[in-house]
């Protein structure tokens, strides 16, 4: 398939099949996003363990993450941890040395400087979907002072 090919797919809203452009993988030209995006802001001036991060939801919908940012104070003396995951009451425990990668982990940040942060996702893709009624949790250590602001842009989906 040549790039520019036109690929058939089928469209729910019309009951038909239409063409759409994709390259000589099949891969679609698409542009990316949801049309129902929210953002939500946390904020945490200490400590904290297994804390949802957005709303709690109910079984049969799932969050969909497409963008994270973490960020710290420059206030802050420490270099705060972040370990933000999916679960129904825990941030997934870290794993051993060497061993298998632990699934539901979105972000695990080992210390964040003050005044810096990090960023996953830019709300045109999907960073993480968890699974039915798991909220999305953090947990934060080493913070002494300050804060660390979390934003998170998010959809919901029914199972």
């Amino acid at each position: 398939m040549a790039d520019g090919a036109y690929n058939m797919m089928w469209d729910n809203t019309t009951c038909s099949w239409i063409k759409s452009l994709s390259n000589r993988d099949g891969v679609q030209y698409t542009i990316g996003g949801h049309p129902n995006i929210l953002s939500a802001e946390y904020l945490s001036t200490g400590n904290i363990t297994d804390d949802n991060i957005l709303p709690a939801i109910s079984l049969g919908t799932k969050y969909v993450i497409t963008a994270i940012t973490v960020a710290t104070s420059a206030a802050n003396t420490t270099n705060a941890t972040v370990r933000i995951g999916f679960g129904a009451t825990t941030v997934p425990a870290q794993g051993a040395t060497n061993a298998d990668a632990v699934a539901k982990v979105i972000m695990s940040l080992p210390g964040i400087a003050p005044g810096s942060g990090a960023v996953k996702g830019n709300g045109g893709g999907i960073v993480g979907i968890g699974g039915s009624g798991e909220e999305l949790r953090v947990t934060i250590t080493n913070m002494a002072t300050g804060n660390l602001t979390i934003v998170v842009d998010y959809y919901t989906i029914d199972n």
